[in-house]
């Protein structure tokens, strides 16, 4: 029998019949216990002792699936939190001094001689954020079909996705040049002589892992592990948590940077039901962004007016394809969200209680001092 609760996830709608069916077949499997269904047409019994079998109540079952989920998430983060604290004590300036001659910088690239910083920062920036992450599929047994939804059910919205995206790196980077361009740019900037300085393979080769490896390795942990693990809770809780994990897992500076672009590609992937979407508008968010380094990098003036000019257009171009989708689309666009049984206070209060939250935010806090001021 159908869940009436399914029509409170309102981007269920937009996925093909074929997803629904494996996304519904795992959520009611009664055996895991980081999956959330309760038909309101039938009833749910638990056995209690001394009473029997009782009608369970349906907040109860939610709310069960939901602290479980938050306490596996807490043990992904702190796994991918400790991994890339550890790589900054092991490959840092201090104290080690860099082991094996490289050292990691504070926006995730080795640097160092020949083609180890290359194979490193590859090694790092992948196996670090899919290790962590495999713990969910293994845990909550997520089919592949439920975290990577390949088919674009919504192909008007998906052709503004580049538009959009074009908007949305412009809009970000002209509204938070102080945090999000000016101080990290200086480092990567750096970063982009030393690539050079080792040959133009090495460029080429941190180029494609900065505007591709990255994103796409990124888009499949936010944007479908964790995106659709928290989906069953409601598109908005959802859409919330994958921002904020994204932005705070992120290496360091660009926070509002991270929700925002987060935020609009979270909302594409979730009108569109394909991944595909998020790959796409975060390689050409990030492309931009390392398109304005590179520029830099070869201005004898840094940050040439040129530069400035070019962003704009990027951004105009946007515009105007956006103008265009809504006067044409405009139905398309509504995304409603609803909760199901837990209240918005209630989830926010459990996420941020959970031990294992706590113990994450502790060792994220020991970590950004380490990087921001004593390395």
């Amino acid at each position: 029998m159908a869940d009436r609760n399914d029509d409170k996830i309102v981007s269920l709608r937009q996925q093909d019949a074929k997803y629904n069916a494996i996304y519904r077949k795992w959520r009611s499997d009664k055996s895991n216990k980081y999956t959330f269904y309760f038909s309101d047409g039938r009833r749910e019994h638990q056995y209690s002792e001394g009473q029997g079998f009782v009608d369970e109540n349906p907040y109860a079952v939610e709310y069960r699936a939901f602290r479980n989920t938050i306490d596996l998430t807490a043990v992904i983060l702190i796994s991918y939190t400790f991994i890339t604290f550890m790589m900054k004590l092991l490959f840092s300036d201090f104290p080690t001094g860099g082991l094996f001659g490289l050292v990691l910088t504070k926006d995730g690239f080795f640097v160092g001689k020949g083609l180890a910083p290359v194979a490193a920062s590859y090694l790092f920036n992948i196996l670090g954020k899919l290790l962590p992450v495999s713990i969910a599929l293994v845990a909550a047994r997520i089919p592949v079909r439920v975290i990577m939804p390949l088919k674009i059910t919504n192909m008007p919205l998906f052709s503004c996705c580049v538009p959009f995206a074009m908007m949305t790196f412009s809009a970000i980077t002209v509204l938070h040049a102080l945090e999000a361009l000016i101080l990290p740019s200086q480092v990567l900037k750096s970063q982009i002589g030393e690539w050079y300085a080792e040959g133009t393979a090495n460029a080429v080769l941190m180029g494609l892992l900065y505007m591709v490896v990255i994103p796409v390795v990124s888009e499949i942990v936010h944007r479908g592990v964790f995106l659709q693990l928290f989906r069953q809770f409601g598109d908005g809780f959802a859409l919330i948590m994958t921002c904020l994990i994204a932005a705070m897992t992120n290496m360091y500076g660009n926070f509002l940077y991270t929700v925002m672009y987060s935020a609009v590609i979270g909302y594409f992937t979730l009108k569109t039901g394909s991944i595909l979407t998020a790959v796409a508008m975060r390689i050409i968010i990030t492309g931009g962004h390392f398109g304005l380094m590179l520029y830099q990098y070869h201005s004898p003036s840094g940050y040439p007016v040129g530069a400035v000019v070019l962003m704009l257009l990027f951004g105009a171009a946007g515009i105007i394809g956006t103008i265009r989708f809504l006067l044409k689309f405009s139905r398309n666009i509504s995304l409603p969200v609803s909760n199901l049984y837990i209240t918005d206070t209630q989830k926010a209060a459990t996420v941020i209680l959970r031990p294992g939250m706590i113990l994450w935010l502790g060792l994220l806090a020991m970590q950004t001092v380490y990087v921001l001021i004593i390395a």
